[in-house]
């Protein structure tokens, strides 16, 4: 198996240059996947799952690993969906910003987590 740069390499770069996609790399199969077993509603219980052909996962990934870093240096520090940060801190960093206001008084908070 060779490298996903190898598999690239192997396209026609002429198309690739021209912004040609092939009709392969921009559909994908939908497949319903049961959140909990047996599903109960077809709107809750029941998640589509994309699946696309190889070569647009190698394109994904090579997209992601040469953007990723120029984007992130870019992005507010609050963001947390980023490699290294996680939910618990984004939830300690909202509570911390809810605390330090209800301190000050005259205010209420509110929170809804989903």
């Amino acid at each position: 198996m060779g490298s996903p740069r190898k598999v690239l390499r192997d396209i026609d770069p002429k198309t690739l240059e021209a912004g040609y996609t092939f009709d392969k790399v921009k559909s994908a199969c939908v497949r319903p996947l049961p959140k909990k077993r047996p599903a109960q509603s077809v709107n809750n219980d029941i998640r589509p799952i994309s699946l696309t052909c190889q070569i647009s996962k190698v394109m994904e990934g090579l997209t992601l690993s040469r953007l990723t870093p120029a984007v992130l240096a870019d992005l507010d520090a609050k963001q947390f969906a980023t490699p290294g940060k996680s939910t618990e801190k984004d939830i300690a960093y909202i509570l911390h910003l809810v605390l330090e206001n209800l301190d000050r008084g005259n205010c209420s908070a509110r929170l809804f987590f989903c």
